[in-house]
């Protein structure tokens, strides 16, 4: 265990990491040139195809694989104040196929499902209730209001980025977020505001009334669910749930028993909940993520809610949930001291803030299993980026996240836990099965996608600035704003096992001193080999070539106290030694 004391670091060694340049594969780099930004949403495949969803400033410098998507993205980018969704195709071997580009005021990702060789993509738009793509109008509201104004967009597109479907609501702040498919039944997710205060209003969906339960406040909403029978299309049933302005719609996933699971996000804690037979009633809900479950035909049988008592808060914000084959919820987030289901404690973690994944039984919603990564309590950033969570063809789970290096980090059983980025794979009933590790930036968003069993699609952030490394993908950002889609393969890599086992190679002294002279042992293949110092963002500070003495002069390079990592590279695999300077 360690900790940071002021600015001095009081650590005696370290860890050794070791990572196969086999272990990351059809590596494609997506970049935008400063002032553009670029970022990703999500990833999936079809078809063995890949598909991509990333945001992009409005600026006209988005490369792909070193291409420059100019012409396209400059019919797309109409007006200066607009959002652009990129979606890219790619083959099997991330060979870059082809691009669409949605454009729209304050546009944003809110969700997208595949199902039947089809994307489901679910877009937001405020303000002004247009949306564009490849810079052809594909959808225009005509109701607004001056203010609270925001649209929840479907758009169907084919396994070519096609559109064959656009589908939304003519009313301000209503609109679709989230779709779900049974055998045969769909299941539609959306929300609709109400247009004047004192009134129940009213609205058509598909031919389908859809009534607000109460005429309390404007603005407040309505979420619903509503049933599609596959074979006619025709609506069957709808659910209501009536919440505050700002609640929307989360993950939704279906078990083999046709039950429809959905989270809810809101820092509201009244709901108006309607049961089977139409009736509704108040409830006080707390913490910020609700959890429905319906019936095969769209009845709301069961909700519970991941908190305490309003004088009793704890915080739980589950961003991601997979619902399995085998009949388990899983939730994977953030959470603060303890977690909580209908005001009644399930978990309690020893330091303060975990990133915990679970699973419930999608039977009654009972805890079947969890376990979490907890650090100490942090007042200057958040101590954990979680990436995605993902289940492979054989319901092995895996998860990612990083944490600081500046914080201390114990799993569930107090086993101090190393810094930089992990991923975790966990079998069907909760065992941990493995942790790969590898030092790169903390806080770059990464995104997870399974192929098989132990391989990973992978799309992350490389590094925060030009020449920033990441050992993870085993390269260096070239460009400074910079993303990464590769193929990720568990079984061809050094897991943390054998990396703690590997006592012999070590560098010293440790700590060092700023202006010292640092010695490698090693029983490997090291004169001659390249070395690079980098600081704890990953930034490389200096390089240099490893000579019969073995030694590193650290007084050219004007070092400040800290922690620093020394990369070496010999045979096909890259080295980090971490060191303390004094």
């Amino acid at each position: 265990m360690y900790k940071i004391i002021s600015n001095v670091l009081l650590i005696f060694l370290v860890s050794f990491i070791s990572v196969s340049a086999q272990s990351v594969e059809k590596l494609v780099k997506i970049h935008a040139i400063s002032p553009a930004s670029v970022s990703p949403y999500e990833v999936l495949t079809m078809d063995d195809h890949v598909y991509t969803f990333l945001n992009f400033s409005n600026e006209d410098s988005l490369f792909i694989d070193g291409q420059l998507q100019s012409e396209l993205l400059k019919s797309a980018n109409t007006f200066s104040n607009y959002e652009t969704l990129i979606v890219s195709k790619f083959d099997k071997d991330h060979k870059y196929k082809k691009l669409g580009a949605f454009t729209g005021n304050r546009l944003s990702f809110a969700s997208v499902k595949k199902y039947d060789k089809k994307i489901y993509l679910f877009i937001e738009v405020k303000t002004n209730p247009s949306i564009k793509y490849n810079g052809i109008e594909v959808w225009k509201g005509t109701k607004r209001i001056e203010y609270e104004e925001k649209w929840g967009v479907m758009i169907v597109m084919d396994n070519d980025l096609n559109i064959s479907e656009v589908k939304a609501i003519d009313q301000y702040n209503a609109g679709f977020d989230g779709i779900s498919f049974g055998v045969d039944r769909m299941y539609l997710f959306g929300y609709f505001a109400k247009t004047e205060s004192g009134k129940r209003d009213t609205i058509v969906v598909d031919g389908y009334q859809l009534i607000n339960f109460q005429a309390g406040s404007q603005y407040n909403k309505c979420r619903f669910m509503l049933t599609y029978e596959m074979s006619t299309g025709k609506v069957i049933n709808d659910a209501r749930l009536m919440v505050g302005r700002e609640a929307t719609g989360h993950d939704t996933g279906i078990d083999n028993d046709g039950n429809i699971f959905q989270m809810i996000r809101t820092i509201n804690t009244v709901f108006y909940l309607e049961d089977e037979t139409g009736e509704y009633s108040l409830q006080t809900l707390s913490g910020i993520n609700k959890m429905l479950k319906f019936n095969k035909d769209g009845h709301l049988v069961k909700v519970i809610h991941f908190g305490f008592g309003l004088s009793q808060m704890s915080s739980v914000d589950f961003g991601s949930m997979v619902v399995t084959p085998g009949g388990s919820v899983l939730l994977y987030g953030i959470v603060n001291n303890r977690v909580g289901i209908n005001r009644e404690e399930i978990i309690k973690t020893h330091l303060p803030t975990a990133a915990l994944v679970m699973a419930l039984d999608a039977n009654d919603l009972s805890l079947k299993w969890y376990d979490y990564i907890a650090t100490e309590q942090t007042n200057n950033g958040m101590p954990f980026r979680l990436g995605s969570m993902t289940l492979d063809n054989k319901e092995n789970i895996y998860i990612m996240n990083s944490h600081s290096i500046t914080l201390n980090a114990e799993d569930k059983d107090g086993n101090t836990l190393l810094p930089g980025n992990h991923i975790y794979k966990y079998s069907r009933d909760g065992k941990r099965l493995s942790d790969f590790r590898s030092f790169a930036q903390f806080g770059e968003q990464f995104l997870l996608c399974a192929k098989g069993v132990d391989s990973l699609l992978i799309m992350k952030g490389v590094g925060l600035t030009k020449g920033s490394y990441d050992s993870l993908l085993n390269i260096t950002n070239t460009y400074g704003r910079e993303l990464a889609l590769f193929q990720f393969n568990l079984n061809k890599t050094s897991g943390m096992d054998d990396v703690q086992k590997n006592e012999k190679d070590r560098i010293f002294p440790n700590p060092v001193h700023k202006d010292g002279l640092l010695t490698i042992s090693s029983d490997h293949s090291i004169v001659d080999k390249n070395y690079v110092i980098m600081d704890g963002m990953g930034r490389i500070l200096g390089s240099g070539i490893i000579d019969n003495t073995r030694q590193i002069h650290l007084s050219s390079y004007n070092l400040n106290s800290g922690i620093y990592f020394i990369q070496i590279g010999y045979r096909e695999t890259v080295h980090l030694k971490m060191v303390v300077v004094d």
